[in-house]
């Protein structure tokens, strides 16, 4: 083996890996099998210090084609770089009425208001093989909370897990899933 001739042991060589892991950034490391892109999560601008977020990719639609076109099909959602997909749900919000604060810190990404509620809504950027899964629930629950709006709501590129699901339905968290988004676009 390769490590025996280290003069270090296992656990160390583990700490060792783990740091390394951290110290190259764990979001270029992807453990569920799809691409780093496909991994990526709701990104902010920057944060309230002025450090940077993750870099977005480029855009892989043309843009006149999201915002302003008739009808969006799910796999257009997904190909939007995160940013612009998170300036299509602001939209899609307020179309329907909200007023729309985007929020640059946090994990809300949109704050939605109209004369009887507000909205705290996390936007996720995912590709078609990662599904948003029951953690998000409680954490967009969790911050919605935070924020003192009357509902949680998770918009993403692509779907919810049955346990996502089913923990939504006995909570108040809106599942928003790209078919739906596209519904509301058309």
């Amino acid at each position: 083996m390769i490590l025996s001739s280290f003069p270090i042991g296992w656990p160390e060589a583990l700490i060792l890996i783990l740091i390394l892991v951290l110290w190259f950034g764990a979001n270029s490391v992807n453990f569920s099998g799809g691409s780093s892109q496909d991994n990526s999560e709701s990104v902010t601008e920057t944060d309230q210090e002025g450090d940077a977020s993750e870099p977005e990719p480029e855009p892989a639609t043309d843009p006149e084609s999201t915002t302003g076109s008739t009808e969006i099909d799910p796999d257009s959602l997904q190909a939007m770089a995160p940013k612009e997909f998170r300036n299509t749900v602001a939209g899609a919000y307020e179309d329907r009425g909200y007023s729309v604060e985007r929020k640059s810190s946090g994990k809300i990404d949109l704050l939605a208001s109209n004369d009887s509620e507000t909205v705290a809504i996390d936007v996720r950027s995912y590709g078609s093989g990662n599904k948003v899964s029951s953690p998000a629930v409680k954490e967009a629950l969790a911050d919605g909370m935070d924020v003192g709006a009357d509902r949680a709501a998770i918009v993403t590129s692509s779907s919810f897990t049955g346990p996502a699901e089913e923990q939504a339905s006995d909570r108040s968290v809106d599942l928003v899933d790209a078919r739906k988004l596209s519904s509301w676009l058309a």
